[in-house]
């Protein structure tokens, strides 16, 4: 994408280490295998890019591979990267309808190919998935099964990592000058529940894309349209079915308690995902596209 070196390097680094995984590599530690999302990333673009037939079913091949192996390494990934081809079919469906529908007409055979491919390596998940009902039946998560309490809110998304020495001390420091200070240091180090800190350089450089977007080549703007457009659409899942301020997400006015729904309340209500109580775990997608959108607009 014609961006020097050493900016593919620096914001590589801030996806490859971004503070998400500073969190998950205490316990949960099958969330740390971040190289999916770029991996999944470069080989659909290079199946879109190839214009031989060999190479097309190679990478059709390849990709329906992968896809098996998430699916087998982390439940969650693979409904984020399902998530987000949805969310780009949304987009091009929505405003470019001709372009979704001849890429759909162009390669429908290879998608399918890629299908069975990922079904053919899927048979003894299947097969186990299966028993696994017929003996124990399917297990429904009651109400929302913590989503509330493991989502994001305002603060835990601008507020950095209690990992971090340099913010640890600063925060630290400061929770000694007054009260407002002291109930934000201890906010701070009881927030790995809802932790969602993409890193200073996304939390400046992404919405300085937004802003000056429109600044930026007509190429470009028409080129990052779509990922901003699924990259919003992950932002919002990380803040859970509620929004969320310092914890609270029922706001009164007048003695009437409110609430403001968000889009993650969707997934609660679809057949085999209400089980997903955890928001935050689709940080990774965000941070990919926002590190990809970032790192464009800095080139330019």
């Amino acid at each position: 994408f014609h961006i020097r070196i050493s900016l593919s390097l620096l914001f590589s680094l801030c996806f490859s280490f971004t503070p998400f995984v500073s969190y998950r590599v205490l316990g949960h530690y099958i969330y740390t295998p971040l190289y999916i999302f770029p991996l999944v990333f470069l080989l659909f673009y290079a199946f879109c890019e190839n214009k031989k037939r060999e190479k097309k079913l190679l990478f059709s091949f390849l990709f329906g591979s992968l896809m098996a192996f998430i699916l087998m390494l982390n439940l969650y990934y693979f409904v984020t990267i399902l998530l987000g081809f949805f969310f780009y079919s949304l987009y091009y469906g929505i405003w470019q309808r001709k372009v979704l529908f001849q890429f759909l007409q162009k390669h429908f055979s290879y998608l399918l190919f890629s299908f069975f491919v990922s079904f053919f390596f899927l048979l003894p998940w299947f097969s186990a998935t299966v028993n696994l009902l017929q003996f124990e039946g399917l297990v429904k998560t009651p109400g929302f099964g913590g989503a509330i309490t493991l989502s994001a809110d305002i603060l835990t998304f601008v507020t950095p990592s209690e990992y971090n020495p340099f913010y640890h001390y600063l925060i630290s420091s400061l929770g000694d000058i007054s009260d407002i200070f002291r109930k934000y240091k201890n906010f701070y180090l009881s927030a790995w529940d809802g932790f969602a800190y993409p890193g200073i350089l996304l939390l400046v450089g992404y919405p300085l894309f937004i802003f000056f977007r429109k600044k930026l080549p007509f190429s470009l703007q028409k080129m990052t349209t779509s990922h901003l457009f699924v990259s919003v659409l992950f932002a919002s899942l990380l803040f859970g079915p509620f929004l969320k301020v310092f914890r609270r997400f029922v706001f009164y006015l007048e003695d009437v308690g409110v609430v403001i729904p968000l889009p993650f309340i969707i997934l609660h209500y679809i057949p085999g995902l209400s089980s997903i109580r955890a928001p935050t775990r689709f940080m990774p997608a965000f941070v990919f596209l926002a590190v990809f959108m970032v790192s464009l607009f800095w080139e330019h």
